[in-house]
């Protein structure tokens, strides 16, 4: 089965590497370079986004341990401290998180198309049935089995998806939040108390700022609720320029960042699957509305997909077990688990058993006469009881023939 994963991102690369390993045939379908892989700053996250996602935990080398945190009132003289707990989250680097993530793919079998545009999705009705993207100047269609949008919150998937697919394609601004994200130079290595400063309606301004000291940088973000336009660059000045008053520390050397950008700030959509076709991330809205933060959720969220798509697989077969012939078993390929297979053999009841018990064992072709694949059988189909036999041959035909 092929499946074309839309964006790097954590929510794209941790369902990636997990379809990878269930035997899926995934390809990455990337706009950006190798070299040019996420934004350029860093990130909280916690370490359940990794044991969770079944994704080996980085070396402690790449990550630093969490700060305490503070809420601070629009004038900055009411301080509101949050509970923090050691070792409960650490930040990273968003480069060095994706490329993490990029190797871990590779190491399972991921491919990647880097600079590669997607322009739109290929629909036939409601169902979603492959990609149309530009690489190297060309314009290709290319078709797949699963699309899985991690394209992001503007993503050219989803917008352009078909009505008929009931999923919203555009999110209004009152549902988005405009950042601007940048670090200057600490000019003497002082640090406030706690280190980590939420600026709620800072400068009255609707939306969240926040300062954190580091020895050698200060790390600011300039924040806006949709709801009230974009951030304006006059709106960002006033706040640096506000922070520096605040901290004469701050020294005027951007080291690093200085990007802008915009990031859902709701709640999930409604809808997030249709045929052929599954959003996740940012693309979906799974962000913390408090915050726009969302890595480890989304990197969660990866995970269940995957898990999620080889599950309803096995349920398909497991509905079309009452309408296939006595002589007809079941085997699932262990070096593949997403090619559910027919099995052609003698219907007795010691090899019916001795099949269930090589469901997990490596692929044996000895004992076989014919297999079948099952496609396109969703389990949400109809009843047993209310389908008919003949239904069921529609979705077999002919994969491999052993002599």
């Amino acid at each position: 089965m092929k499946v074309a994963v839309v964006g790097s991102g954590p929510a794209g690369l941790t369902c990636a590497g997990d379809l990878a390993k269930k035997g899926y045939d995934v390809t990455v379908l990337e706009s950006k370079n190798c070299e040019n892989l996420g934004y350029d700053w860093h990130d909280a996250l916690e370490m359940s986004a990794f044991t969770e996602s079944g994704i080996p935990c980085p070396p402690d080398t790449m990550y630093t341990p969490g700060i305490p945190q503070v809420f601070t009132n629009p004038k900055a003289t009411v301080k509101i401290p949050l509970p923090f707990i050691e070792n409960d989250g650490f930040n990273m680097d968003r480069k060095v998180l994706i490329n993490y993530l990029v190797d871990c793919c590779l190491e399972v079998g991921v491919k990647f198309s880097f600079s590669t545009r997607v322009i739109a999705p290929l629909t036939a009705g409601k169902k979603v049935i492959g990609l149309r993207y530009e690489k190297n100047g060309r314009v290709v269609s290319a078709f797949s089995d699963l699309v899985i949008d991690a394209a992001g919150m503007k993503s050219p998937v989803r917008t352009k998806l078909p009505s008929v697919c009931g999923i919203e394609k555009e999110l209004k601004e009152a549902d988005v939040f405009y950042v601007y994200r940048v670090y200057y130079k600490n000019s003497t290595g002082e640090k406030i108390d706690p280190p980590y400063s939420i600026h709620l309606f800072h400068l009255n301004r609707p939306g969240i700022d926040w300062f954190i000291t580091e020895e050698d940088r200060c790390d600011i973000l300039v924040g806006k609720f949709g709801s009230e336009g974009r951030l304006t660059q006059e709106e960002i000045d006033m706040s640096i320029k506000d922070f520096r008053e605040l901290y004469p520390f701050m020294g005027n050397e951007i080291i690093r960042g200085g990007q802008s950008g915009v990031i859902p700030l709701r709640r999930m959509l409604p809808l997030l699957v249709c045929d052929g076709y599954a959003c996740v991330g940012d693309s979906a809205g799974m962000t913390i509305p408090l915050n726009g933060c969302g890595i480890t959720l989304s990197m969660k969220a990866g995970r269940l997909l995957a898990d999620a798509r080889t599950v309803s697989s096995l349920r398909a077969l497991a509905l079309a077990l009452p309408f296939i012939s006595v002589s007809t078993k079941i085997f699932a390929c262990s070096r593949c688990l997403s090619q559910l297979v027919v099995c052609t053999m003698t219907p007795s009841t010691p090899q019916r058993e001795a099949l269930y018990r090589r469901s997990a064992a490596p692929f044996s072709s000895r004992s076989v006469s014919r297999v079948f694949r099952v496609r396109k059988l969703e389990p949400t189909v109809v009843a047993p009881t209310e389908m008919p036999r003949k239904t069921v041959t529609m979705f077999i035909r002919p994969f491999w023939t052993v002599s």
